[in-house]
C-alpha cells in the first residue's frame, strides 16, 4: 500500500495512525521510520538535528520546548563539537513532568519564555543560554553569549539581527536563579560582547584580556586603499596593530584563503601589523602574545 501524499515528511503519534488511513501491519513496512516510542516518521531525515526535532513533536505537550544545547544549535550557535555532534534531544518543560524518552533528556524550568521557530517551540534565546550554563566552560558560555548578541554574519560587514541583547540575557538571570550556574552566568556576562564572528575569536580575546594585556575592540572598522573598509576581527586602532584568528576553514578554502592574503595586504599597506592566530596559538599561547606586547611597545615608543 503506498504512504498517501499527505503523510510524506511528517511525524504521527501511533494512536492516529488509523485515523490516517495506515493499519497496524502498514506501520510495520520498511519506509516507515519508529524515531521514539509512540511515534511513526516518513520521510525525515532523521541525521539531522531538525528532522530529529520534528519527529519528536508528536509527543511534546503544550509547556515543553527544546532547550539547551538542542535550542543553541537550532538557532546556530556554535558549540563544542561534542555537543554538536550528540544525538540526544533536550526539552523542558514548566510544569511538573519531566519529558522521558528514550534519546531525550528532560529537565524541568519554573520560569523561561518561549519562541517558534520554523514550527518548533524552543525556549527563548535568552533562556536557552542560561540554560547552557550547565552543558558549558566559562569561556564557551561567553562565546555562546557573543554569538546570541552579535548577530550571524551573512556577508563581510553585514549580519542577521541579533538573536537577543545583553539586557535581555540579565533578565534571564534572573529568571534562572536559583538554578544552578547563576554565578556562572553572572561573571560570563560581564566579558560578553556584540560584533564577534566566531567561537575561536571570543578564545582569543580572552585569552589576550586575561594576560593583562588590555582588550582588544572587536570587528574595528580600517579604511584602506581605494577607501575600502576592513574590520579586524580585534584590533588596537590607535596602534595599528590587528589580531585576526584563522581556523582550519581559511586553509581549506582556497577562496577564502586567497581573501585572507589580499586582506592581509591591504591592512600592511596602510601601515598596520596583523597578527595571526591560530588554534595551536591558542592551545600556546606565549607567542602571539609575547608579539603583541613587542609590537606594542614599538608602536607606543614612537
Amino acid at each position: 500500500m503506498p504512504i498517501p501524499r499527505r503523510l510524506q515528511r511528517r511525524a504521527f503519534a501511533v494512536t492516529a495512525a488509523g485515523a490516517l488511513g495506515l493499519g497496524a501491519s502498514r506501520l510495520r513496512g520498511a519506509d516507515i521510520d519508529r524515531p521514539f516510542h509512540g511515534v511513526r516518521s516518513i520521510g525525515i531525515d532523521l541525521r539531522e538535528l531538525r528532522g530529529r526535532c520534528r519527529a519528536y513533536l508528536p509527543r511534546m505537550r503544550g509547556p515543553e520546548v527544546f532547550s539547551h544545547s538542542t535550542a543553541a544549535l537550532l538557532y546556530e550557535i556554535p558549540l563544542p563539537a561534542e555537543l554538536e555532534a550528540a544525538p540526544t534531544l533536550h526539552v523542558s518543560s514548566t510544569d511538573d513532568g519531566r519529558p522521558r524518552a528514550v534519546g531525550v533528556t528532560g529537565h524541568r524550568i519554573k520560569r523561561m519564555l518561549r519562541r517558534d521557530d520554523r514550527g518548533l517551540p524552543l525556549a527563548s534565546p535568552a533562556d536557552t543560554w542560561c540554560q547552557l550554563a550547565t552543558q558549558l566552560s566559562l569561556d564557551d558560555l561567553i562565546a555562546a553569549g557573543d554569538a546570541f548578541v552579535s548577530g550571524r554574519l551573512v556577508a563581510r560587514g553585514f549580519r542577521v539581527a541579533p538573536l537577543c541583547t545583553r539586557d535581555e540575557l540579565r533578565a534571564a538571570i534572573g529568571r534562572h536563579r536559583p538554578a544552578r550556574g547563576t554565578a556562572k552566568l553572572g561573571e560570563a556576562l560581564e566579558h560578553v560582547r556584540t560584533g564577534v564572528d566566531s567561537r575561536r575569536e571570543t578564545h582569543t580575546r580572552l585569552t589576550i584580556v586575561r594576560s593583562g594585556l588590555p582588550e582588544p575592540v572587536i570587528a574595528a572598522p580600517v579604511v584602506v586603499l581605494g577607501g575600502v573598509v576592513l574590520h579586524p576581527d580585534l584590533s588596537y586602532p590607535e596602534l595599528k596593530i590587528a589580531i585576526e584568528y584563522e581556523g582550519e576553514e581559511h586553509r581549506l578554502d582556497a577562496a577564502r584563503w586567497r581573501d585572507d592574503i589580499a586582506r592581509r595586504r591591504a591592512l600592511e599597506s596602510a601601515g598596520w601589523i596583523v597578527i595571526r592566530v591560530t588554534i595551536a596559538d591558542l592551545r600556546a599561547p606565549g607567542g602571539f602574545l609575547a608579539d603583541i606586547r613587542a609590537h606594542r611597545r614599538r608602536r607606543l615608543a614612537h
